[in-house]
């Protein structure tokens, strides 16, 4: 009885010790941050200035995070309707995987299939910043100011990438 209730008090304090990075969660995770970013992910949720948008046009889409062996990170926006990739950018992350920039930059023939997204989501056409606010190994919240708008963004995991 002893040491369950040390293996408890243990417990606590190290769950009560844990830095919590990302402000919606979670607090202690066992698995690591560029593990939980790489994948594929849809759009779940778009928000802007806390307006609920339209992610029906987003259904065709894909954004792929991945980290080469190098653990550089980059970002493809891929059609689902021919899997073709119509953006790419290069990711910047900061130490502590709380900060990802980038910027989408389409790729030839795709001008017209990337832009149903890039010219929605201004802030993936051009080099911002983005706030991860959540991280779960299957959810993914994003959030970027540009000029007098907040983007929010909820990604949700469609297939993770192995051997990262």
């Amino acid at each position: 009885m002893k040491r369950l209730i040390l293996a408890c008090t243990a417990l606590l304090l190290m769950l009560s010790a844990c830095d919590k990075r990302y402000p919606e969660g979670p607090c202690l995770s066992f698995i690591k941050a560029d593990n939980r970013i790489a994948g594929k992910w849809a759009i779940a949720e778009l928000a802007v200035n806390d307006s609920t948008e339209n992610v029906q046009a987003f259904a065709n889409y894909t954004l792929s995070f991945f980290f080469n062996i190098e653990h550089l990170c980059f970002v493809n926006l891929v059609s689902n309707n021919n899997d073709s990739i119509v953006a790419q950018g290069n990711v910047i992350v900061n130490d502590r995987r709380t900060i990802i920039e980038f910027e989408m930059l389409r790729t030839s023939g795709n001008e017209a299939a990337a832009d149903s997204i890039l010219l929605r989501i201004p802030p993936f056409e051009s080099k911002n910043e983005w706030a991860i606010t959540r991280l779960k190994r299957k959810e993914m919240h994003i959030a970027s100011i540009v000029g007098d708008k907040e983007y929010k963004i909820s990604l949700e995991l469609i297939s993770d990438f192995d051997n990262i």
